[in-house]
């Protein structure tokens, strides 16, 4: 039995090595040297996460990898799951290249053989390779016949190139985090999105985390658009520049009614003990500020006639953290005489606010609006139900091994473990 796994992160990890010591013919696409998947980007972070690591690491998954190290923190965690891949690339397990998309060989995703089951026809999966590293190699090694190439022949080498391989089985355990939905309503783009790129100034999805690190000095307003968990953590992320840069303002853009309603309160505990800790901290600084302001006018209103004309009236503060529930992005830009990026919001009753159009300056943008469920990965296959091919998932609540189990029993209805 050949069985293909998709994915570099601990499920597909702890899949390959279950399958393979049940006896399978297994083979791991990753598309990265690195181990671990959306954990990676919590990598520098992993104090924002409440989970107990230790409880994560499966006993076959030590024993296959030889981890005897204790699993305590995220930091060990992902040493363990580089034990596993490194063992498994030992044993010739792994082929590097992002798979591109996966289909029958011959059938049709709406094609139904007659008394006969759609596992009759194997699984292509087509990857992309990179194939600079191994050109690097070939020229080190044969430096004056890559000499006579010349220098266009061998970079026309290095592009990347597609290959497949046919499988009886594939389990898909690349997850949800690569398409990251855009920033308008019902995970559509806004009006202009599509002509900015991000980068610098515009992140998305997991690349959220990285995207705190072009924070700088020179950052006063900070955008999050969508209340996904990494916004989340990067609230948490930004807070020591926010109380350091006393112009600095936060502006949290949601449909939600209650924002971040539909994170794992679980684990990300003390992300959300620091968002409500911001939400309070400004809130009070408002009030001492709104107190001095009140009385600052009215000092001011006394004043002589011809005094107050020539006295500037006192400015009235606003808050430094702008929450706006029940409201979509409807367009972004840049302005060409103008620094920074633009967005249009609005609101509606039906999202629990009242009607409203106001535009949005930013100095930075993070956008977690969630991610498509969507994906090209399995255009030829059968979307109702495709024998052979699951889809394993991070499970809030339920054991990785009870999954596996259950994917093996639905296996064993068509080959036996031998």
């Amino acid at each position: 039995m050949k069985l293909a796994i998709i994915g570099s992160g601990p499920l597909a990890l702890e899949a390959a090595v279950y399958f393979y010591q049940l006896g399978a013919s297994i083979k791991i696409f990753s598309s990265s040297e690195a181990w671990g998947g959306a954990l990676l980007r919590f990598e520098n972070h992993m104090e924002l996460l409440n989970k107990n690591w230790s409880d994560l690491a499966s006993e076959q998954g030590r024993g296959f990898s030889g981890f005897q190290e204790e699993i305590n923190t995220g930091s060990s965690y992902l040493k363990y799951l580089n034990h596993i891949g490194h063992q498994l690339r030992q044993l010739g397990l792994v082929k590097d290249g992002r798979v591109k998309r996966v289909h029958k060989r011959f059938l049709r995703p709406e094609t139904q053989l007659i008394d006969r089951s759609r596992l009759a026809d194997l699984f292509r999966v087509v990857y992309q390779i990179d194939a600079t590293e191994q050109v690097e190699k070939q020229r080190a090694e044969n430096a004056e016949v890559f000499e006579k190439l010349g220098k266009d022949v061998v970079e026309s080498l290095k592009n990347s190139i597609e290959s497949f391989e046919d499988f009886d089985l594939v389990i898909d355990a690349s997850g949800d985090l690569n398409q990251p939905a855009p920033m308008g309503a019902s995970k559509s783009y806004a009006l202009n999105e599509q002509a900015l790129k991000p980068g610098e100034d515009l992140f998305y999805g997991r690349e959220v985390l990285k995207g705190i690190e072009k924070v700088s000095d020179k950052t006063s307003v900070i955008t999050f658009i969508g209340t996904g968990e990494f916004n989340l953590c990067a609230l948490s992320l930004v807070r020591e520049h926010f109380d350091k840069k006393q112009n600095c303002k936060i502006q949290l853009i949601t449909d939600e009614r209650i924002p971040f309603q539909n994170v794992d309160a679980k684990t990300f505990t003390k992300p959300f003990q620091d968002f409500q800790k911001l939400l309070d901290d400004d809130q009070a600084d408002f009030k001492g500020l709104i107190e001095q302001f009140e009385k600052n006018i009215m000092e001011w209103k006394n004043l002589d006639s011809h005094i107050r004309a020539k006295t500037p009236r006192p400015t009235e503060p606003t808050p430094r953290v702008y929450v706006y529930n029940g409201a979509v992005v409807s367009s972004v830009d840049r302005l060409l005489d103008q620094k920074g990026i633009f967005t249009t919001i609005e609101g509606s009753e039906l999202l629990g606010t009242a009607e409203q159009l106001k535009t949005l300056s930013s100095d930075i943008i993070f956008v977690d609006n969630g991610f498509m469920s969507g994906d090209n990965l399995t255009t030829g296959l059968n979307q109702d139900s495709e024998p052979g091919y699951f889809k394993l998932r991070a499970l809030k609540d339920q054991d990785i091994n009870a999954s596996l189990n259950s994917i093996e029993k639905e296996i064993m209805k068509y080959f036996s473990k031998s």
